[in-house]
């Protein structure tokens, strides 16, 4: 347990942990009885879904849904049970999502449930522009996109900058924008402010004319 908590401090002060990470110490509490801190890192892993600079994978993902409807069910907590199945199958709601003997008859009799009643409600998804884009860890390739479940998803592209994470509520088609092209746009005030140009000749004479008699001379 020692050696657990270590671990949960040093993800826990990261700017943007890891959210395998932090999903496997949410299974470990989980499985110590420490049902508190195992909701905890699972929260906390949701929250970093935002901000992650690596493609989280599906299966990642199902596994935190997973462990947060196992904690659900433990606490007797039914609107968080609720919540996680949904989002599982917001993630995956093809057969390679559906859980497996592991799971309680109850979740997974919640799992198909909830799978049926989004079948006719299936949006799509597809990208464009130029780049790499990825809806809950899958690549999206070609203008056919991916066929989801209306709900939680985790959306990741390809920027000039790096890789994006945002997490979008869908419940409609839609097409994820990505471009790798570097901006041409200045970056700064500075850069779009024009140089002052050479003064023009009616201004050189005032000011010549000026310096003259300043110094006594005639004009």
């Amino acid at each position: 347990m020692l050696g657990l908590w270590w671990m949960v401090q040093a993800a826990w002060g990261a700017p943007c942990p890891d959210v395998g990470v932090l999903v496997t110490q949410a299974w470990r509490a989980y499985h110590d009885a420490d049902l508190v801190l195992a909701r905890r890192l699972a929260n906390r892993a949701a929250s970093a879904l935002g901000c992650q600079p690596r493609v989280v994978s599906n299966t990642e993902l199902l596994e935190l849904y997973w462990l947060d409807a196992h904690v659900a069910l433990t606490l007797d907590d039914s609107l968080a049970i609720d919540q996680a199945i949904q989002r599982a199958v917001a993630v995956q709601h093809t057969e390679e999502g559906r859980p497996g003997n592991m799971v309680g008859s109850r979740l997974r009799h919640l799992w198909s449930r909830v799978r049926d009643d989004q079948a006719e409600q299936l949006i799509t998804i597809r990208t464009q522009g130029q780049g790499s884009a990825w809806i809950d860890g899958r690549h999206l390739t070609g203008s056919e996109g991916l066929q989801v479940a209306p709900g939680l998803h985790l959306i990741q592209s390809e920027t000039p900058d790096g890789l994006t994470s945002r997490v979008r509520l869908l419940e409609h088609d839609y097409d994820v924008r990505v471009s790798t092209a570097a901006s041409t746009e200045p970056t700064s005030p500075e850069a779009t402010s024009s140089q002052p140009g050479p003064p023009s000749k009616g201004r050189s004479r005032r000011k010549k004319r000026k310096r003259n008699r300043s110094d006594g001379s005639a004009p």
